[in-house]
């Protein structure tokens, strides 16, 4: 079906000005009309009322009905009180209607005086004016006087109005239309002259050397219509440019990207794919926009993650080992997108990370550190064993101090390599390597048991513990692990706590509803720059000491593990020279 062709302005504009115009004309002829032929009308009763005056005065004094002299579009009726026609001016009365009694205008005359009206007369076969009067001849007798007129003798100056207005409106038209071809032949040129304008331009007219050229040709009108239509063309490119280019720019972003990037609607149908996952899903080549995912990634883990996200509507963090990929793992991330104009959600951008590589790396360490220390355990329980043997048989005071230091560094070899194998579990703990009892624990009842087991570490440094716990609190987890954990982070406090110090063990509910086990001490506190890295492995403030205190530097990593592990998190506050507080927490137990 071909559209449907644009209306000139002529018969836009034009045509239905010119049938308002001609509309408006025959109304007006119309209500002219209608009110000259009223206002003829009372006009011509007005005159026919001094007529009739005069004749009345006439026939008071008794002339007689011949010398009664009309003009020649009057006539004149002499009427008896009883209703018989005595004279007629242009009639004879053999021929009229003898009684005229019951005419409205003779009723109006006996009841008041005088009479009008304006009536069809069957005598003439007409409209006609009439008024009549009543007269006491000097005789006494009383006479009725009626004069009528022709209405044809006042229409015909009404007409003549309504030819006059109709003859007006057409030439009003005739001149309009001549008008508005005028108008429009000279807006077809001046158009005609902004487009040759328009094709023109470019890089080598300015906008104001093209309105300066423009205004010589067309009016000031147009010139500034153009001028607007031209700058906002000039705005539009501008914008399109930068669309472009940042199109360009995101286009050149993601296919230098490593990571894969799927950006994805609602219904899971593909928006775009960068190269980068492309290669990861083996679709180089293939045109894959506007599909679903499912049918062209046949991944399970992967599609519920990311269903879960649209559900959700929030960022979403996973690490997936994908099937499909032979069994390749992949770090997920999956953020809402959001429509420009509010936060209806449209879909979500999908960013893959490859970390197969990485956790066969982090594998291998493990292991590693795991069979070293097995292999260790072995050569160092000799070592010890040899020790005390040779305790008992070397008698000097030298050889004695000598056989401390050895035996003082193989009980740190042996501590590094117990915490070691005890990270090494709690590391393989999502490998199932561990198999764990989780319980509900009394928090108040596991903080007493720590405080009793590091007892006497701490009188011997003399450092006081004291608890406060709030009553009532308890977890779901292993009992073990967290009595672990605790003792971890008291031996911690009192490593690094001077004499006649005190340490605080704290167990409180947050208000997020977990549960914070903390503890508070008093010592020399630890500059802000270290903070972030203390429950790394092997990290240390202050090396020195923490050797010369016995510590492995792996207690506080072991507490991070334990928090992971019962879907915690472990923290540090610390001021240096006031103190500093360790605390883990954990989700608290679901009926307390």
């Amino acid at each position: 079906m071909t559209p449907r062709q644009p209306k000139s302005l002529i018969w836009s504009f034009g045509i239905p000005l010119i049938i308002i115009e001609m509309i408006v004309g025959v109304g007006m002829s119309i209500f002219l009309a209608s009110q000259s032929s009223e206002l003829l009308t009372n006009r011509a009763m007005n005159q026919m009322d001094g007529i009739l005056g005069l004749v009345l005065e006439q026939v008071r004094k008794g002339e007689p009905a011949s010398s009664l002299v009309m003009p020649g579009e009057y006539r004149l009726t002499l009427i008896s009180r009883d209703g018989n026609v005595l004279s007629d001016s242009d009639f004879d009365i053999e021929n009229m209607d003898n009684n005229l009694l019951f005419r409205p205008e003779v009723q109006m005359a006996i009841r008041s005086g005088t009479g009008q009206s304006n009536r069809y007369s069957r005598t003439l076969d007409r409209d006609l004016l009439f008024v009549a009067g009543t007269v006491t001849t000097p005789q006494g007798s009383e006479l009725i006087v009626r004069i009528a007129l022709d209405k044809e003798s006042i229409a015909l100056p009404a007409s003549g109005y309504m030819l006059i207005v109709l003859a007006l409106t057409a030439a009003i038209m005739i001149l309009t239309f001549v008008l508005l071809y005028f108008m429009y032949s000279r807006l077809r040129f001046e158009s005609g002259e902004i487009s040759k304008l328009l094709r023109r331009i470019g890089s080598n007219s300015t906008l104001d050397d093209s309105s300066r050229s423009l205004s010589r040709r067309v009016s000031s009108e147009l010139v500034r219509l153009f001028v607007r239509v031209q700058r906002s063309r000039e705005a539009f490119q501008e914008q399109l440019d930068s669309a472009e280019q940042a199109q360009s720019e995101t286009q050149g972003i993601l296919a230098s990207m490593n990571n894969g990037v799927i950006a994805l609607g609602t219904d899971l149908r593909v928006l775009t794919m960068n190269p980068a996952a492309t290669r990861i899903f083996g679709l180089l080549g293939r045109d894959i926009r506007g599909r679903l995912l499912e049918e062209i990634v046949r991944d399970p883990a992967l599609l519920d993650a990311i269903r879960e996200g649209i559900d959700d509507g929030k960022m979403l963090f996973r690490e997936l080992e994908l099937e499909s990929l032979g069994g390749r793992t992949m770090e997920v991330a999956i953020e809402p997108l959001y429509a420009s104009a509010g936060m209806l959600m449209s879909g979500v951008l999908v960013i893959l990370n490859e970390t197969t590589r990485l956790r066969k790396l982090e594998r291998i360490r493990k292991d590693f550190a795991a069979n070293v220390s097995h292999e260790l355990r072995t050569p160092l329980t000799a070592i010890r064993g040899y020790i005390e043997l040779l305790h008992e048989s070397v008698k000097d005071e030298a050889g004695r101090e000598r056989l401390k230091v050895v035996e003082r560094n193989s009980a740190r070899l042996n501590a590094i390599i117990e915490d070691l194998l005890t990270l090494s579990r709690l590391e393989s703990d999502d490998e199932h390597s561990m198999q764990l009892h989780f319980e509900q624990i009394r928090i108040e009842d596991l903080m007493m048991e720590a405080a009793l087991l590091v007892k006497d570490r701490s009188e011997q440094v003399g450092v006081r513990i004291r608890t406060e716990v709030e009553p009532g609190i308890q977890i779901e987890g292993n009992r073990h692990l967290i009595d672990q954990g605790m003792i971890n982070l008291l031996e911690n406090a009192i490593r690094y706590s001077e004499p006649d110090s005190e340490i605080t063990l704290i167990g409180r509910r947050r208000e997020s509803g977990d549960i914070e086990i903390a503890v508070r001490d008093t010592g020399a506190g630890i500059p802000a720059e270290h903070l972030s890295r203390l429950f790394e492995r092997f990290y240390r403030v202050d090396s020195g000491r923490s050797r010369e205190q016995g510590g492995t530097g792996l207690g506080l990593s072991i507490v991070k593990h334990i928090a992971l592990i019962h879907g915690g998190q472990v923290g540090v506050e610390s001021q240096v020279g006031v103190g500093s507080t360790f605390f883990l927490t954990i989700p608290e137990y679901p009926s307390s």
